[in-house]
């Protein structure tokens, strides 16, 4: 009997060790040097006798899309040996496909992340206050559909060591259905349309009011976070005053009730309505303006030793241009070169999407309307990337390197330091203009960076607990239309904005060439 025991636990231990081998040959000579494969190797030969066992504490977990997880495993402990007083080492793998990926590992109680995939950087740590009760418990946030997959827990106790596997699947509810109806212009039609994201890709049925099945178009399309986009119609001929819903997988649903929506008034009226309520607001605008202005006028004329300014865009724009222009003109040459440098020949190796793929330079620049996150640990190079997109867009684009990225869609970079902020945001873009603390018509001011397409406010150092100016941002983004927005911080130090920024993109760096 014990002669087979041993034979079991020497198959576990070759397991053990040769399965991440396999699945990682390559990126193991990368990452793993030959004093670790040697240390392998010595655990493997003084594990033959041992006596350790690791259970799972769930064989399948499944968690929601944008959610945390916490994947669970028991280690056995020998009697009279305790936790604290051990050369503990825990170690989390991915092992779903080649190349496996390093989770996260705790060696001797001291956290390693310099072989972490980069893909959970700032997402996967380790539970440490539950490895006083023999568990080793790795909890992932932010969850991706690309976390799915097997896992690997393993435990390795001075000279004793376990490992089981567990499966996680991330899904993403169809919850939110969004139904649109529309008249089909020169006809008796009307085409009802239901849109959700999610995943997996789902069957999309469709009922009328009697719960007959209804034949359906549907499409689906890939989103940046990995998720199918929707999309099903069906057309019906009006008057119907029957009702229509469309199904999604998982039992969500939108419902057209089309006696209200579709005939609630009729089409000669809704053109009149149109016509009447386009005009009153026209003047409702238009009388709004010219008493605004007015009161304007006359608070700016009421002394003589008051100072009077005028900002629109234009203003606004060649002000904090030659703002920024000051503070470039006084950069040493040795700090230009040293942006120059990195931005040419470093940058290029350590820029990455949020899936870990490398990506071009010109990923920096946020579309019109984006809000965009540059994530890195310090020292990766964030601020340099922030000082070169401003200096490039205030003395011109002519000094960008050539072919670096391309700025012509971009007239005006507004370059805030967050470390150094203490009032809400447009308050911190008029200090830019000015050295007194208050500047006033800041509306214009908001008017001038919120609309503008040709604006890219770029947030450097960012670091969520100034609620001030944390609020103003959230509000500022969300008012805002065409101004583009980048914001640098180091991973996990803008969790809840993120969460607002819900379409937002990320980018990221890593610390070392």
């Amino acid at each position: 009997m014990q002669v087979f025991m041993d034979w079991i636990r020497v198959v576990v231990v070759l397991q053990v060790l040769i399965q991440p081998c396999l699945s990682g040959t390559r990126q193991t000579q990368k990452t793993r040097s030959p004093e670790n494969s040697l240390k392998l190797i010595q655990i493997w030969l003084r594990l033959v006798s041992a006596l350790f066992t690791v259970e799972a504490e769930q064989v399948q977990y499944q968690s929601e899309f944008g959610g945390d997880v916490v994947l669970g495993c028991r280690f056995g402990l020998q009697p009279g040996l305790s936790v604290s007083a051990s050369n503990l080492t825990v170690t989390w793998y991915w092992i779903s496909s080649y190349p496996s990926r390093e989770v996260y590992q705790l060696d001797n109680w001291v956290e390693q992340l310099a072989h972490q995939d980069p893909v959970y950087l700032g997402r996967a740590t380790l539970l440490k206050e539950e490895l006083k009760n023999n568990w080793a418990k790795l909890k992932i946030s932010d969850l991706r559909i690309s976390d799915s997959g097997t896992y690997q827990c393993l435990v390795q106790i001075g000279q004793e060591a376990d490992y089981k596997e567990v499966l996680l699947s991330v899904t993403a509810p169809y919850k939110t259905v969004t139904k649109r109806l529309q008249k089909v212009d020169g006809g008796d039609e009307a085409l009802l349309t239901c849109q959700a994201d999610g995943y997996p890709e789902p069957s999309v049925q469709w009922q009328d009011g009697h719960g007959r099945p209804v034949n359906a178009t549907t499409a689906v399309a890939p989103t940046p976070q990995q998720l199918f986009a929707v999309t099903s119609e069906i057309r019906v001929r009006f008057p119907d005053d029957n009702n229509y819903t469309c199904i999604f997988g998982g039992g969500y649903s939108a419902t057209f009730l089309l006696a209200d929506e579709l005939h609630s008034t009729p089409p000669a009226l809704n053109a009149a309505l149109f016509v009447a309520l386009g005009f009153v607001v026209t003047l409702t605008l238009l009388l709004a303006a010219f008493l605004y202005r007015r009161r304007k006028g006359q608070g700016f004329n009421r002394g003589n030793d008051e100072e009077k300014r005028i900002f629109n865009e234009g203003v606004v724009e060649e002000t904090l241009r030659a703002s920024w222009s000051v503070r470039s003109a006084n950069l040493s040459e040795d700090e230009k070169l040293h942006i120059h440098t990195f931005v040419t020949e470093t940058l290029p190796r350590r820029l990455q999407n949020n899936r870990g793929q490398p990506v071009g330079l010109q990923a920096l620049v946020p579309e019109p309307g984006q809000t965009l996150f540059l994530e890195g640990p310090p020292g990766s190079g964030k601020s340099t990337v922030a000082q070169f997109l401003a200096f490039s867009r205030a003395a011109g684009s002519s000094n960008a390197p050539s072919g670096a990225i391309d700025l012509s869609g971009v007239h005006l970079v507004v370059h805030l330091d967050c470390s150094k902020v203490k009032g809400h945001l447009l308050q911190e873009v008029t200090r830019l203009l000015s050295a007194e603390e208050k500047v006033p018509m800041e509306e214009e001011l908001r008017a001038a960076l919120a609309g503008s397409s040709e604006v890219l406010l770029l947030l450097d150092g960012y670091r969520e607990g100034n609620q001030v100016f944390d609020e103003s941002l959230k509000r500022f983004l969300r008012d805002r239309s065409g101004c583009r927005v980048l914001i640098t911080a180091c991973p996990g130090q803008c969790r809840a904005l993120r969460d607002t920024c819900t379409s937002a993109g990320v980018l990221r760096l890593h610390g070392t060439s």
